[in-house]
């Protein structure tokens, strides 16, 4: 069993957690909370990988980090990414779903296309319960068609998009074109998949319209009829 520690408590390891707006700014994810096994006999060869005796203390669930992670649920309107790849190996809690199938320069390739409006779209399709705050399970992620990332034309251009908007805040969706990444992001999709950036563009600014996106609500609707 796992529970929430602090970075200070023996044999903690970091992992994504929080669904609000400011927990994921960046497209590389920074994580945000700790937990730890409750049953961990001796903390202090927890992370030591070289150390035979540490295998025991390790929860299993650890086997499951990966370099990608997606979302499991967040706001349409406040949240920022569905998904963010990372060059170490982590764990989502609650919030985030980890991945564990692929390498780093795929997580990094998908990331970009789960972010894109294609990726954005076909999740929104899967919304669930909610349309202004859904949530995610694995099953919703496994109709998502996407580039072949077996291919390393498709690799490259996908990961040098990652690495290029990295550093880069990514604006919540309802601020709609905000500081361009997302055209980046679009563009470097277009040009995997062989599609008309110019089409692609126009979903995008069609998503940004969605009510759901813009937080609109029901008195926002009267106002315009008025």
């Amino acid at each position: 069993m796992l529970k929430k520690a602090t970075p200070n408590t023996p044999g903690a390891f970091p992992v994504f957690m929080s669904k609000s707006m400011s927990a994921q700014r960046f497209i590389r994810g920074e994580p945000d909370g700790y937990l730890v096994s409750i049953k961990i006999e001796k903390p202090d060869n927890f992370l030591d990988k070289d150390d035979s005796s540490s295998k025991n203390c390790k929860p299993r669930v650890l086997k499951h980090a990966a370099h990608l992670l997606v979302t499991a649920g967040q706001d349409s309107a406040s949240a920022r990414l569905t998904a963010i790849a990372c060059e170490k190996r982590y764990l989502g809690s609650g919030g985030w779903l980890p991945v564990p199938d692929f390498n780093f320069k795929e997580s990094k390739a998908l990331a970009v296309f789960l972010n894109s409006t294609a990726g954005r779209i076909q999740l929104m399709r899967q919304a669930g319960k909610k349309l202004s705050f859904p949530t995610y399970n694995p099953a919703a992620w496994l109709p998502i068609r996407g580039p072949d990332i077996k291919d390393p034309s498709t690799l490259e251009t996908l990961g040098d998009c990652w690495e290029r908007t990295a550093d880069i805040e990514v604006p919540q969706f309802r601020e709609g074109e905000g500081n361009g990444v997302r055209a980046l992001w679009d563009n470097a999709v277009a040009n995997v998949m062989d599609w008309d950036p110019n089409w692609l563009a126009e979903l995008r600014l069609l998503l940004h319209d969605e009510p759901h996106v813009k937080a609109l609500g029901r008195e926002d609707f009267m106002e315009e009829d008025d």
